[in-house]
């Protein structure tokens, strides 16, 4: 794996009517599903977890802005 290969971002894109689908099969809120997809324990290097968290907490604070603009935030 060269350098560059290593510093690729990924990203995944559905419609909001995706995330709905998706979120409902889990049985879960995106932000807690996303979490638990991203960290799950597969021998992943420190530094892909440490940034998958930094990346999920952003999105966690999206997902809480929405919310709070959409007037069902609680905080």
């Amino acid at each position: 794996m060269t350098d560059r290969d290593s510093r690729l971002q990924r990203t995944v894109m559905a419609t909001d009517a995706e995330w709905e689908r998706i979120t409902r099969a889990a049985g879960m809120e995106l932000s807690r599903f996303i979490a638990q997809r991203t960290l799950m324990p597969d021998a992943l290097p420190v530094e892909v977890l440490r940034r998958a968290v930094r990346e999920v907490l952003v999105l966690t604070r999206l997902e809480e802005r929405h919310l709070r603009e959409a007037g069902a935030g609680g905080a």
